[in-house]
C-alpha cells in the first residue's frame, strides 16, 4: 500500500485563500492521503465557512494564535496520531498541482537519506516564474540568499536538487525524520523556523531536497513594499536566534559584520522623512533588543504596518 500522507494546512483569518488551497488538494491524484486543517484561533468566520464548504474535513482549532511554528506543530502531532508516514505542511496561500504528492513521495522512496523534501514553488499569478527552489543562508545580509528566485521556470532543472534551506510554504517530512530531529522551535513563532529545521535535519545526517517535478503555486507578492514592519521585526530577531543555534565561528563573524552595516543603515533611516522607513528602522532595533533580552515567541510590541 502507498505511504500515507497527511496534509497539514494552517489558517489564520484567511478563509478565501484556505478554501482555494483545499479545493486544489481535492484534485490531487495520490491514492493515500488525508487533509488536516489547523485553525490558529482566527477571529473571523474562517472555521464556519471552511466547515460549510468541506463538511467531512478534519479541523483542529487552536485555543490561541501559536504562529507558524506552534500551529504547524499542533498539526504535525495530530497527523502522526492519524497514522501519517509522511507529513506535508502547506501554507494556506498556495495551490497544489495534482501530481505534486505523487512526485514528492517518489523522491522520498528514491532518496533514503532525504530529511525534508520541498516542491518547486512557482508564482500563483505567473506559472512561468520561480518563487523558490531552495537556497542557502547569507550570513552577511542576515537572510537567505536569493537562489533561483525570479528565474524563468525550465525543464532543465535536475529531478532532485540538494539544498541547505527550503521554503516553508510547502515541506514534506517523514515520520522517522520527525522522531529524530523533532518539531519546529516555537521560540521563533514565525520566520526562520523552517531554516532552523533544515539545519537540524542536515546535522542529523539527512539531506534537504527540492523535487523539481513536484509543483505548487504561491501567492507571495513580488514587491518588497509588502514586507511589513512586523515581518521586519521577526526577521531580524529570529535570524540572530537562528545564528546562535546554527552558525559556525566564521559565520558568526560574518553576521556581526553584517549587523554593524545594517545597524548603521537603519540608524540613518530613523532620520528619514518617510514615516514607514522610520517604523522599519524601529522594528529592526526592537528585534535586536528583544533577541538580546531573550524575548522570543509572539511579539508583544504593537507595530503598525
Amino acid at each position: 500500500m502507498a505511504e500515507k500522507v497527511v496534509l497539514v494546512i494552517l489558517n489564520w483569518n484567511k478563509p478565501d485563500d484556505t478554501i482555494e488551497c483545499l479545493e486544489s488538494c481535492q484534485r490531487i491524484d495520490y491514492p493515500n492521503f488525508e487533509t488536516l486543517l489547523v485553525d490558529n484561533h482566527s477571529s473571523d468566520d474562517s472555521v464556519a465557512r471552511i466547515r460549510a464548504r468541506f463538511p467531512k474535513l478534519t479541523v483542529l482549532e487552536n485555543a490561541d494564535n501559536l504562529g507558524y511554528a506552534g500551529g504547524n506543530n499542533a498539526g504535525i502531532r495530530a497527523a502522526l496520531t492519524m497514522g501519517a508516514d509522511l507529513v506535508f505542511i502547506l501554507n494556506n496561500d498556495v495551490t497544489v498541482h495534482p501530481k505534486a504528492l505523487t512526485e514528492l513521495v517518489r523522491v522520498f522512496k528514491k532518496e533514503p537519506d532525504a530529511g525534508i523534501v520541498a516542491p518547486k514553488v512557482l508564482y500563483y499569478d505567473d506559472h512561468a516564474t520561480i518563487n523558490s527552489l531552495g537556497t542557502s543562508m547569507d550570513w552577511l545580509k542576515l537572510r537567505p540568499k536569493m537562489g533561483h528566485y525570479h528565474e524563468k521556470d525550465s525543464a532543465s532543472y535536475p529531478d532532485v536538487m540538494p539544498m541547505q534551506v527550503l521554503l516553508g510554504a510547502a515541506l514534506m517530512l517523514s515520520r522517522g525524520m520527525l522522531a529524530k530531529v523533532g518539531l519546529l522551535d516555537e521560540k521563533f513563532f514565525i520566520f526562520h523556523e523552517e531554516a532552523d529545521w533544515c539545519f537540524r535535519s542536515l546535522r542529523a545526517g539527512y539531506r534537504n531536497l527540492t523535487a523539481s517535478q513536484a509543483v505548487i503555486y504561491h501567492k507571495e507578492s513580488k514587491t518588497m513594499r509588502d514586507f511589513s514592519v512586523l515581518t521586519h521585526y521577526y526577521s531580524t530577531r529570529n535570524f540572530l536566534y537562528f545564528v546562535r543555534k546554527n552558525a559556525s565561528a566564521s559565520q558568526w563573524l560574518e553576521t556581526r559584520v553584517g549587523l554593524l552595516y545594517l545597524s548603521a543603515k537603519h540608524a540613518a533611516k530613523r532620520l528619514s522623512p518617510d514615516a514607514r522607513e522610520r517604523r522599519m528602522a524601529s522594528a529592526y532595533f526592537c528585534g535586536i533588543w528583544d533577541y538580546m533580552a531573550g524575548h522570543m515567541g509572539k511579539c508583544q510590541r504593537g507595530f503598525e504596518r
